[in-house]
């Protein structure tokens, strides 16, 4: 029977020894440096806001819900002159704000349709004159939501949630799905929300898809 080399068997159980702590401190340290990263993802996200699915008690809302129900929020118009791009409802009495920037608040005083009045058959081409159709808030409202819902460039609209960083709910959003708009934390019971005509000039903070 073949003796046993000890000097040689302490020398493995050495190198065994150090190979062990060497990958325990390999483990700890990548486990640490998961740890920073996924904090400091949390602290980067806490600074943003999001757009999502309406809760389950309110899945079966729609637009038109909102319209009829105007006089509780405040109520805004996104785009551009001409273009509307999205319609947000913030409700007034549940001590959170949206900051709407470079929105449009929809109101009695805000006038919408063009009517163009044009001469004799003969001058069919000539304008002699125009003004702005006078409607209530919910026929604006319903005007402009129809508008979203016809755009020639087949955007489909969709009703989501306008969620805070700790998932309060804070508003509600009409939008075309797919286009992205930026939501900041301004304070702890106040977001902004970017206009979506300025979706491609967004070059910070994560995408608020609408899905």
């Amino acid at each position: 029977m073949r003796k046993k080399n000890v000097p040689e068997m302490m020398e493995r159980n050495v190198v065994c020894q150090k190979n062990l702590l060497w990958r325990g401190k390999w483990l700890t340290i990548s486990l640490y440096i998961l740890l920073l990263a996924a904090l400091s993802s949390c602290n980067y996200l806490a600074n943003y806001g999001r757009i999502g699915f309406l809760p389950d008690a309110q899945s079966n809302m729609s637009v038109r819900d909102l319209i009829d129900n105007c006089e509780r929020y405040q109520v805004y118009s996104g785009g551009s002159e001409g273009l509307f791009m999205a319609l947000l409802f913030d409700p007034r009495d549940d001590g959170l704000s949206i900051v709407p920037e470079d929105w449009v608040k929809v109101d009695e005083s805000l006038g919408l349709g063009k009517v163009i009045l044009k001469g004799p058959a003969e001058e069919k081409n000539k304008e002699i004159g125009s003004g702005y159709l006078e409607l209530d808030l919910k026929e604006k409202l319903r005007s402009i939501a129809v508008d979203l819902e016809t755009d020639p460039n087949k955007l489909v609209p969709f009703l989501g949630a306008i969620y805070g960083p700790d998932n309060r709910l804070f508003g509600y959003i009409y939008a075309p799905i797919g286009i992205h708009i930026l939501i900041k934390t301004e304070g702890p019971n106040v977001l902004s929300i970017q206009n979506p005509i300025y979706q491609d000039d967004v070059v910070a903070g994560p995408s608020n898809l609408v899905n």
